[in-house]
Parts: C-alpha cells; structure tokens; sequence
C-alpha cells in the first residue's frame, strides 16, 4: 500500500508518544499512583491530538499550494486564475492559521473550499466525521479541565485502539486526496508517495 513519508512520520511519532503511557510494574507493590496515570494518558492523548491538528492542516496547505500553483501557471492557468490565485492562498492560508480542532467542523472548513465535502469524509467510512467529533471532544475535556473536576478516567488501551483507529482513518483520507490529485485535478507532485515497508 503506497504511504506519504509525512503520513509515516505521524505513524513513527505516535508510536513515540506511546512511552508516556503507563505501564503494569513487575512489582504491584510500586504501582505508580491512579493520578500519575491519568496524568500520563492525558498527556498522551492532548500530544497525538497536536500531531493529528497538525498532520491535518500540513494535508491542506499542501492541498491548497497545489492548486493555487496550478492557477498561476501560465502554461496551464488563465489570467483570471493567475490573479485569483495569490488571493485564493491566502484565504486557505487564513483558515489554517485560524484553525483549533479536528473536529468535523474544523475539516470541512479546511476541505470544502477543495470539493471535499461532508460525504467525501462518509465515503472513506461512514463513521469518519463521528470518530474525530469523538476524538476532538476527548481532547477538549482534557485539555480544559482541571484534573481534579474531571470526572470520566481515561484508559490506556482505549486511547491507542482511538488514535490507531484515528490513523488508519487519516491514512484513507490522504489516499483519497492523493488519488484526487493524480486524476489531474491538481499536480500529482504535491505529495511525496513512498512505499511503505
């Protein structure tokens, strides 16, 4: 299956982040305390969260430099596009800069203006939107409580089964734009396709 070295580094980094969570001591007698672990698992979940954020909005600056590169080619763009184009970056530009979330709000506002719409997202799998409004509330949660008011603990195992489920997702979603880009909708160099391993 063809991967982008960017989508591998977001793989190679998470599996990084998995140090953080807690592990079973060998001996029970030193079994770190339940708020180290939570401690831990949020941290966990609040750092895949910034590497997901930001694999996303990387995925449509990329989009975005494609396209307006297109406009303003002079072999392939009009005059209108050539114009067009520096004012269409900096819009896409804007809405990533203004961007906080993976929510499906956040991806539609960086994606629609691209023909990616709500059923492109439904097409890769139907539960798509749900897992990261899931993912993104999960976040929020924790990044915005005080570990003393929060009432839900989180669990280890359930948050590397979400960001592999989160992945694997994100993985369809950049296959569906590269496979957008190669259909000549946009310059298929944009993104560098490797074979993964």
């Amino acid at each position: 299956m063809a991967q982008t070295s960017t989508f591998a580094a977001l793989e190679a980094r998470v599996r990084q982040l998995e140090f953080l969570l807690p592990t079973q001591s060998r001996n029970d007698d030193v079994e770190e305390p339940e708020q180290q672990q939570q401690d831990k698992i949020r941290a966990f979940l609040l750092l895949c969260h910034a590497e997901v954020e930001s694999f996303v909005e990387d995925l449509a600056r990329r989009l975005g430099d494609s396209l307006t590169a297109e406009l303003a080619n002079h072999r392939a763009g009009t005059r209108f596009g050539r114009r067009h184009a520096e004012e269409a970056k900096r819009q896409y530009l804007n809405t990533i800069y203004n961007n906080h979330g993976v929510k499906e709000s956040n991806l539609l506002a960086l994606f629609e203006s691209f023909g990616l719409s709500e059923t492109t997202f439904e097409c890769i799998h139907p539960d798509f939107l749900s897992e990261f409004n899931s993912y993104g509330t999960m976040r929020g949660d924790s990044a915005h409580q005080s570990a003393a008011r929060i009432t839900r603990q989180l669990n280890a195992r359930n948050q590397l089964i979400k960001i592999r489920r989160i992945l694997g997702l994100l993985e369809r979603f950049e296959m569906e734009v590269n496979k957008t880009c190669l259909n000549g909708l946009l310059s298929p160099n944009a993104f560098d396709i490797e074979q993964s391993p």
